[in-house]
């Protein structure tokens, strides 16, 4: 199992109440090194961008992890079959959402950014084939399986994609995200 990559002043035990958990559901297909299913918001804020399913923890949920299985069932009306956690990968950004924040722990003012746990799932080939999601109207345009180099050049399109997964496809959670898929896939080559 791959650690906690990124700042340790972001690690849960320091900020234990996360607002936002995303689901992050992944292939690993050899022929494309894997796609991630991701939805087009429909929201007052980043409308028609590209991000994953995920939102508010509610009282109710147990865990972030539970929260992000929520949130992905009400958003795309159910999860696809067989689909496991690989990692959690934490992120912050700016609270008052105008850029994307450093993840190095050199800011001493973490009460102006948001924290964000990113949940990285593996999804059975067979499970994301046969996954038609269920859009939640008011909060889902489109939805579409990526590849990931695909996915991240979004980022370079002016609201392309949400600001959070911009930060784990092509900012500073990248590195810890290729890590956890060249992990995964060795783990599949080995048979794990």
């Amino acid at each position: 199992n791959l650690t906690h990559a990124l700042s340790p002043s972001i690690h849960p035990s320091i900020h234990p109440s996360i607002p936002l958990s995303f689901l992050s559901p992944l292939t690993l297909r050899r022929e494309d090194d894997g796609r991630i299913l991701l939805l087009q918001r429909k929201s007052k804020h980043h409308d028609r961008a590209w991000g994953l399913p995920g939102g508010n923890t509610e009282e109710r949920d147990g865990s972030l992890l539970d929260t992000a299985e929520r949130e992905a069932a009400e958003e795309m009306g159910g999860l696809p079959a067989g689909f496991s956690v690989l990692h959690r990968l934490d992120t912050r950004r700016d609270a008052k959402q105008k850029k994307n924040s450093d993840v190095d722990g050199n800011d001493d003012d973490d009460e102006s950014f948001k924290f964000y746990a990113v949940f990285v799932c593996r999804v059975p080939r067979a499970g994301a084939d046969a996954f038609k999601p269920r859009l939640e109207a008011d909060e889902a345009r489109d939805w579409r399986w990526w590849t990931i180099p695909d996915a991240a050049a979004l980022a370079k399109q002016p609201g392309g994609l949400h600001p959070v997964l911009a930060d784990v496809l092509a900012g500073a959670g990248a590195a810890e995200l290729g890590a956890v898929l060249e992990e995964a896939k060795a783990g599949e080559a080995r048979g794990d």
